[in-house]
This record gives C-alpha cells, structure tokens and sequence, in this order.
C-alpha cells in the first residue's frame, strides 16, 4: 500500500523555497548595480550561479539515485546552502560575491531537483497532481516578490538579502518535517544512457536549452530595465507577480485539461508565446498595458512549458532513474542555458542596449521550436511518454 502523499509539508516547502527565489532572483541585479557593478560584471556573476546548476545537479542526483537517500541531501544542502547564503551579508566586492555565489549555488543547485524528485515519487502514477503542489511555491514567490518590492521603496537595497536568507532558512526547516520515503530501484548507467540516446529526449534538452537562455535577459535585467523607464520597486514587483499569479493559474488548471494528445502541442505553443513576449517587454517598456500582457504570457512560458518537461521527463527516466531524469533538465536547461543565456545578456546589455538584447532574446525562443519540431511525431505520439490525466 503507498504511503499518502504530505501535501500539506510539500506545498509548504514550495511556499518558503520559491519564496526566497521571489525575494531574491528579481532584485539581485538591482541590488548588485546598487554596489556599484556594471551590466557585463552582473552578468558574469549570474553566469557563474546559473553555471553551478550545470554540475551541481547531476552530482547530487547521482547520490541520491545510488544511496536512495534524497531527503536526507536535502536536508543537507538546504541547510548548508542557508550558512553559505549568509557570505553574501559581509562582502560586496566582485570576488568575494562570485565566491559566495559559486559555493552557495554548488551547494543549493541539488535543491530543486530533489524537492521535484520526493515529490513526483509521492505521487508515483498521479503525476496530475503535482500541479496542485507546485503552484504553492508560485504562491510564496508572489508573497515574496510583492513584499520585497514594497520593502525596497521604504527601506534600504540591504533588506532583500536578509529576506531571502529568513525565507531559505525557513525552507532548510520545512525539509526536517517530511519523512524519508522507500528507496526504489537504483538505476543502472546504461538505463539513463540508453533514454539520452533517444532523439525525442535530446531534442528535448536542447530545446530547454535555448527556452532557458532566451528567459536571461528578463530574469537578470527586467527590474532594472523597469526602473530605468520610471517604474518604482514596487510597481516592478506586482509586475512580477503578475506573471506569478498566471503561472499559478496554469499549475491549477493543467491537470483539468492536460491530456497525452495536448502536452506537446502545448510544449510547442509555450516557445511560440515566449517569441512574443520578449519583443513586447523590449519594445514596449513605456506601456504598462503592454508588460501586463507579457507578464501574464509567463504562464505559458514558464508554467505550461515547465509542466509538460516534467512530466515528460519524468515518463522517460521512470522512478529508478527520476532524480538524474530531473537534474539533466535542470542542469542542461537552467544551468547550462541559463549560463550561456547571463553571459550573452550582459555583454550584449552594454553594446546593443535593452531593447535589442530581448529581440535576441525572442530569436533564441524561436530556435528552441527547430528541435521540437525536428522530432514533433515521436513527441506527439508517444502515449506511453505522458503521465495520465487523472
């Protein structure tokens, strides 16, 4: 008989988790420019945070498929990762940042996948489900961001990062209340081997990829970009907020809708939306109406593209192999493509400006189609590769 699913635990560690993300991710670049560090200097030291999550992942995945002991490292890395999160509260110098961000993001970057791991091996078969659970972390993102952004027009640029390390701190907490469920089988190597070899899978990755790198320049220089054109702090957090809640929208909703013949016409139309969306936000700063809309086209860039590579993944790896499943996504997406995509950012921020850097931006989403579409029947077709609807 399976255990039952710690809703409750899980939505909680959502809630805090990507509560220090709100609280942090959209007011680093702001905060970094604050001390003194120029377009290409941020875009650096995000590369080199976003380039932990290449390695990181994988690493710790691999302990956890071997050992079966994933609560156990997450309980490690999150409270480890809050100890070296604080460095960033006693140096403002390049390196001394860089340094906190490199150990900070090795440590943190097997966070994500092990929560996704635990919680798609709770829910085992009713993959559905993990919507209603994930939308809690977009919950605590909105609280974050919002209050973050009211925080910084009252008090000083300081505040965020004792925020964020109250919020991770509160996580590395909620991941002692979850219980370690029965390990499962180990995988062998050349199980996870032989699913990378299929085209479907590479085609995939190497679209997340290209999503992941064209979503750098909106992640590392909107607030700024905002701010520039006269928004205040905490305007750019409800905007913020406002592609959250439509985010959460789309976690509630998918399972009602999402059935195997959608996921990947879905998968598909989420790059399309992503084109849009990064032409509006460079060519249209001045209109309020129009960053509306492109915040709330991140419920398909983000949410239902995010959905429908999970799931996908997690078909493909099976349960032995899931936690490395789920780190070769977050590695080669958000670490290897959100490296590549903070580097090109910020040397492209200083030389071509804002407004042309999100056109790139838009160009990249639009390469991410040519994969997808290069191997669209064996994506399209496949109903043993996506979980059930119910």
């Amino acid at each position: 008989m399976n255990a039952p699913v710690p809703h409750l635990r899980l939505a909680a560690l959502y809630f805090v988790y990507f509560g220090y993300v709100g609280a942090y991710s959209p007011y680093l670049s702001l905060y970094l420019q604050s001390i003194g560090h120029s377009a290409q200097a941020i875009g650096v030291l995000l590369a080199l945070s976003q380039g932990t999550r290449i390695f990181g992942p994988p690493l710790w995945a691999s302990l956890a498929d071997r050992s079966g002991r994933r609560l156990a490292l997450l309980r490690f890395t999150a409270v480890v990762g809050a100890a070296c999160f604080a460095g960033m509260l006693v140096t403002t110098s390049f390196g001394g940042i860089a340094l906190v961000l490199v150990v900070h993001g090795l440590v943190t970057s097997g966070v994500n996948p092990l929560v996704e791991t635990i919680t798609l091996g709770a829910l085992r078969d009713a993959v559905a489900r993990y919507g209603a659970i994930r939308m809690w972390g977009s919950v605590g993102f909105v609280v974050a961001v919002m209050g973050v952004g009211w925080m910084l027009d009252h008090f000083r640029i300081e505040t965020m990062l004792w925020a964020s390390l109250a919020l991770f701190a509160a996580a590395a907490v909620f991941a002692w209340t979850l219980d370690e469920a029965p390990a499962g089988a180990r995988p062998r190597g050349g199980e996870v081997r032989a699913v990378l070899r299929r085209p479907e899978v590479r085609a995939l990755f190497a679209a997340c990829f290209l999503m992941s790198a064209a979503h750098q320049p909106l992640y590392a220089f909107y607030t700024i970009w905002l701010v520039d054109h006269g928004y205040s702090k905490s305007l750019v957090g409800w905007l913020w907020s406002v592609g959250v809640f439509a985010e959460i929208i789309v976690f509630w909703l998918m399972p009602r809708w999402m059935t195997p013949a959608r996921i990947a016409p879905v998968l598909a139309a989420s790059f399309g939306c992503a084109v849009v969306r990064f032409v509006v936000v460079g060519w249209m700063p001045g209109s309020l109406a129009a960053q509306i809309v492109a915040q709330l086209l991140h419920a398909a860039t983000f949410g239902a593209y995010h959905v429908t590579a999970v799931a996908f993944v997690n078909r493909w790896f099976g349960e032995a192999g899931r936690a490395r499943g789920q780190a070769l996504y977050a590695s080669l997406s958000y670490g290897a493509g959100g490296m590549a995509g903070a580097v090109a950012s910020g040397w492209l921020w200083d030389r071509i400006g804002g407004a042309w850097t999100f056109v790139v931006a838009s160009a990249v989403a639009l390469a991410g189609l040519l994969p997808l579409a290069r191997e669209w029947r064996m994506l399209a077709h496949r109903r043993d590769d996506v979980p059930p609807s119910g």
